[in-house]
């Protein structure tokens, strides 16, 4: 039988209505779950983060540690006497020389100082005689008995006490460290002078930028106050090289 268009229309519209208040409690429930979900959840600071991945240079000089500044301050104030000796040596510059002749005294001196905080505080240091070790030539690395001589001046020395320190100190010191202390020494006369001083302008202005990171946010009281004390003389080295790099000329062969 057909039924009247009334009666078709009511049971379109309860089957619609029907429709509408289970959507209504799908949503209501959906919304109810979110609620709890996000109430039981961590705050944001407690939540886990994924790890960032930064070169293992940036990361150390973001966050220095006592034993890495000890580390770092260290093995430039070697660089600096290492690479100065050998302006002496082979630069017939009288500024080079003199300029040379107080980097010795000054980075030197700094150095004790280093040693004589990091022993007191048990901090580790790298071998006094590291960098110079790390720039001989290959063949003399691999001598035996030359390899043999240095490891006993190591272990004589009061200033090593990590044995692991001695086992490979090319991997603490920077590539770019070593690159440029092997260019100069092949380099003479102008060409080394002009090497030398830009090296020397370059090295004292990051040291001025990680010293002054230090003083302000190392976690070693002592340490904070050799960084804040150093600074001054890091600075007046930084206006001395550029003064240097003005006489003699820069150069840009470390770049290459």
């Amino acid at each position: 039988m057909r039924q009247p268009i009334c009666a078709m229309k009511a049971k379109t519209n309860f089957s619609l209505g029907k429709t509408f208040v289970v959507a209504v409690c799908i949503n209501a429930i959906a919304i109810t779950a979110f609620a709890v979900g996000e109430t039981n959840r961590p705050p944001l600071s407690d939540r886990p983060t994924k790890p960032q991945y930064h070169s293992p240079d940036v990361a150390r000089d973001e966050n220095l540690t006592p034993q890495e500044f000890v580390h770092k301050a260290a093995i430039s104030g070697q660089k600096e006497i290492e690479l100065s000796e050998l302006a002496l040596e082979k630069s017939n510059h009288p500024e080079v020389k003199q300029f040379a002749h107080q980097m010795i005294l000054d980075h030197a001196q700094a150095n004790r100082q280093l040693q004589q905080i990091a022993q007191a505080n048990a901090i580790e240091l790298p071998p006094t005689n590291a960098f110079s070790r790390a720039i001989q030539t290959p063949q003399k690395l691999e001598s035996p008995r030359a390899r043999e001589a240095a490891d006993a001046s190591e272990r004589n020395s009061d200033s090593i006490r990590n044995p692991s320190l001695r086992s490979d100190t090319k991997v603490l010191i920077p590539n770019s460290d070593l690159m440029a202390a092997q260019k100069l020494k092949n380099l003479s006369g102008s060409e080394f002078d002009q090497v030398y001083a830009t090296t020397m302008q370059q090295d004292h202005a990051k040291a001025v930028a990680k010293f002054e990171k230090a003083a302000a946010s190392l976690e070693n009281d002592p340490l904070k106050r050799f960084a804040a004390d150093t600074l001054p003389k890091l600075r007046h080295h930084k206006q001395m090289a550029d003064q240097l790099v003005q006489q003699v000329g820069t150069s840009s062969i470390l770049g290459e």
